[in-house]
Order: C-alpha cells, then structure tokens, then sequence
C-alpha cells in the first residue's frame, strides 16, 4: 500500500510540474491553451462480484478543486462523472464530446479514473503477457470493460495533433492502461515496448 502510494505522488507531482510548466511555456504567446479535464469516480459497483470502494468519488472531487484552484481550469470545461454517471458508455461518450471534438492545437486535456482497474485474456499481438489492461466502469457486468485498446482508439488515437494529455489512473493493471510506446518505471526510467505497433 505504500508503494502505491508513493507512485502515486510521484505521478501527480508530474502532472503538476507539466501542467504548470505548460502554463508557463504559454506566457510568452498572446493565446492561452484551453485546458478541459474529465473526471471519473466510481464508488458503488453495483455487481456482487466486486467490492465498493469509499475514496474514488472523493478523489475525483479532490482532483476538480485542484485543477479549477490552482491550475485555472475554468468549471465549465470539467466534467465529472461519479458511481451510476460512470457507465461504459457514459465514458465513451465523455471522451468523444467532451476530449476529442473540442480540442484544438495547444489545447491541454486531462483524464482522470478513480476506481476498479482488471486484466483479461487476449489473443492480441500487442499484449506480450497476453492480456489486456482494463478500467472497470460501473457496468462492466453487462456493457464489459473498458481495455486498453479501447481506451487508445477512443482516446489517444484520435487526439488531435499538438494537443497534450494528462492521464490519471488510479487503479490496478494501470500502468500500460493506454496502449502507449513507452511506459515509465520508477526504478527503470522510460522503457519502449516493442509490442506496441502505433
């Protein structure tokens, strides 16, 4: 548990670091970035097969008095998402409309999940372990999860060009949760994946 924790500090002080840093780097042009952030908390998993947890929401809420408090994310660009809101679909949604359609170049955007993280078994290339990673929304029992590769053609793959994403996972199974080339270890510095096919 402390190790998680550490890593976890270790990643917000990125975030924070490159979110100022961007804020900064902007300063000398007569435009700022638009930063837009979705948030996603999620408490109350309705299955019996998965435990509730008690932080995520509070995380999320946490996570939105941040961006709005010290790094000027203006309230009406966040979108928050918590327990019965968190549905696959309602995430899929939010990152098309929210993410993806608004952004222009320069712009910043930030995802943030709070909750259950999985694995399963794939026959993807890709996956040299054989399995995908995967955010466990609230409905997975009946929509499914949401794995990596989704999260890459949804997200990543269709984020404009010279757009900068700030992803948070707060969860297990996250830190390939993206599909990315390289991948950063505390003890290793980035690593490349030869896996990834981009």
């Amino acid at each position: 548990m402390r190790r998680r924790s550490v890593h976890r500090l270790m990643l917000v002080a990125i975030f924070a670091a490159g979110l100022a840093g961007v804020g900064a780097a902007q300063e000398s042009t007569s435009k700022e970035p638009t930063k837009r952030a979705l948030l996603i908390g999620i408490d109350k998993y309705k299955s019996p097969n998965i435990r509730s947890l008690s932080g995520a929401v509070n995380d999320v809420r946490l996570m939105r008095q941040i961006l709005v408090g010290k790094f000027d994310v203006r309230p009406d660009n966040i979108v928050v998402l918590e327990d019965e809101r968190a549905t696959r679909n309602g995430i899929i949604e939010a990152i098309k409309t929210h993410l993806i359609a608004k952004a222009k170049p320069d712009d910043i955007v930030i995802l943030h999940f709070s909750g259950h993280g999985s694995q399963v078994k794939t026959n993807s290339a890709n996956e040299a372990d054989g399995l995908n990673e995967s955010i466990v929304p609230l409905d997975y029992a009946t929509a499914g999860l949401l794995a990596d590769e989704d999260l890459y053609r949804h997200l990543v793959k269709r984020l404009p060009a010279d757009v900068t994403l700030y992803a948070i996972f707060d969860c297990c199974h996250s830190g390939t949760i993206l599909d990315l080339r390289f991948a950063y270890q505390t003890n290793r510095g980035w690593l490349a994946d030869p896996s990834i096919r981009l």
